[in-house]
């Protein structure tokens, strides 16, 4: 018996809904697929980071200016505090770091202000044998008790550090610079070493100073600290001082990505007696262009699939089609062998190290020397000005006139209003006195679900919904947050921007933990 035509045209009813479900509902998954498998990455990594800082703390607090910043600074700086050691009057140190913590207690510079001997004689003393109890609001006492003299210390909170050493700026106090130009706020700094590495690690605005105000048009910088902005966070490395240890620190380190995979013609094993290199001969097909761009390995498998040999390629000839390593890794001696004693195996595969996740730390202490620390974790992160750009932003205070053409703002408290300008056009306001205008700035990623860092006050927001306005120049995007803003802007007309906010906009951040 036929199916009537209600029958037939309900069964395609039912087949249309079927699949046009399964149609919506695939690329939903593969999008939630992907951010699960970014956030269980993210979150390994920021384990395994833990982890190490809990062994090695100092990476989160060598923070003082290196010496192409403030030479005169940074020879005053001893580390941490030490027993019985000799300090002169003008030294800085931290308190040392308690076991299973992460920071000094507290986590403030101490300065020594007063040092004698046994014999009474200024400016050198040597600390007592056991840590004093350093005090927040008065000197602290630093006695040494076998008859060598002493050392006072004072908190150094609230100041600004400056190329001078006998002059300190107050940082929280902008209107007051008094001629002098401080460089970096105290209580805040970023620990970013593959960021650090990146930028070259010796200049002055790129790599040492997180975050930037530069026209990507042509190249010309105008950071927060070259435009006498005594809000500007430093850069630091951890003591990770090259790019190779900055990545092994940073970043995952299963992140690889196999680029060749083929039977070898040739393997000959490396031989440390002679020395002579390992190499391997690839097939005809085998394209060996480009490797040594990045950190590269070769993997070998045996014929059966049971045994693998990864090593670090030290040289590739791509016109030979030959993959060199150092004479110091042969194979293991089970490793198969034919008759020459060169191993069998059955495919090589050439990686190179991919850093799809990477962390940065921001750190602000307060002035009690209390820690606040946050990893971000970012992926496939950029390093380029663009990357880093800072644009002007009020944070919360609906008194601010921050694009100076409509009045006060009149945002609400979870608000922050940005200001950029993408074109030659002229600007609203002039940022600073003498200051390059902010020309040709990138746009801003403005998307629900991002996070923005207000470069300001060391805080980290998720973006709940943004409001673009092109239509005027500085062009004005109003962002209402996961939460109200917890330090407001503070600032009083858009003709004294010194103390208005910075916010910055990172792509690909994939979440921001607490440390």
């Amino acid at each position: 018996m036929g199916a009537t035509l209600t029958e037939v045209l309900m069964s395609l009813l039912i087949l249309a809904v079927g699949v046009i479900s399964v149609l919506t509902l695939f690329p939903l998954s593969i999008l939630q697929a992907v951010s699960a498998h970014n956030h269980t990455q993210s979150k390994i990594l920021k384990f395994n980071s833990t982890e190490a800082f809990h062994s090695s703390p100092i990476t989160l607090n060598t923070h003082l200016p290196p010496p192409s910043a403030s030479p005169s600074v940074n020879s005053r700086f001893r580390g941490f505090w030490q027993p019985n050691t000799a300090y002169t009057i003008g030294d800085i140190v931290l308190p040392t770091i308690k076991p299973g913590s992460q920071h000094p207690s507290p986590n403030l510079w101490f300065i020594c202000v007063d040092a004698q001997d046994g014999s009474g004689n200024p400016p050198n003393g040597v600390s007592g044998q056991i840590e004093p109890a350093w005090s927040l609001t008065g000197p602290t006492s630093d006695v040494n008790l076998q008859g060598n003299g002493f050392a006072t210390w004072a908190p150094l909170p609230a100041v600004a550090i400056d190329p001078d050493p006998n002059e300190q700026v107050p940082h929280d106090d902008p209107t007051n610079l008094g001629g002098i130009v401080p460089l970096f706020s105290p209580r805040a700094y970023v620990v970013d070493p593959l960021g650090w590495a990146v930028a070259g690690g010796d200049g002055y605005a790129s790599s040492i100073e997180f975050g930037n105000r530069t026209d990507v048009s042509t190249g010309i910088g105008a950071s927060l600290a070259s435009a006498g902005d005594p809000f500007a966070l430093l850069r630091i490395n951890g003591g990770l001082n090259t790019e190779a240890a900055a990545a092994a620190a940073t970043t995952l380190p299963d992140s690889w990505e196999t680029i060749v995979e083929a039977t070898p013609d040739t393997v000959t094993d490396a031989d440390p007696t002679g020395p002579t290199d390992g190499s391997v001969v690839f097939p005809g097909a085998v394209v060996l262009n480009g490797i040594l761009g990045t950190p590269s390995r070769i993997v070998f498998t045996s014929v059966d699939g049971v045994q693998h040999v990864a090593r670090t390629i030290t040289n590739v000839i791509p016109a030979a089609r030959t993959v060199e390593w150092s004479s110091t890794q042969p194979f293991p001696a089970r490793f198969p062998r034919d008759g020459s004693g060169n191993p069998v195996v059955g495919t090589a595969r050439i990686e190179t190290f991919d850093r799809r996740y990477s962390w940065f730390i921001t750190v602000k202490k307060d002035a009690n020397g209390r820690t606040d620390a946050k990893m971000a974790v970012v992926f496939r992160r950029g390093f380029s000005a663009e990357d880093e750009h800072l644009y002007y932003a009020n944070f919360g205070n609906p008194q601010v006139d921050l694009d100076g053409l409509n009045g006060v703002d009149g945002i609400g408290p979870d608000q922050v209003l940005i200001a950029w300008n993408p074109t030659m056009a002229s600007v609203g306001w002039n940022p600073a006195p003498g200051s390059p205008d902010p020309l040709n700035e990138p746009d801003p990623f403005l998307k629900p679900g991002a996070f923005l860092f207000d470069a300001r006050n060391v805080e980290w927001y998720r973006i709940r919904s943004v409001v673009v306005d092109e239509t005027q120049d500085p062009h004005l995007a109003l962002i209402t947050l996961d939460s109200p803003v917890r330090q407001t802007t503070q600032a009083d007309s858009s003709n004294n921007p010194a103390p208005v906010g910075r916010a910055m906009l990172m792509k690909r951040i994939v979440d921001v933990y607490d440390l």
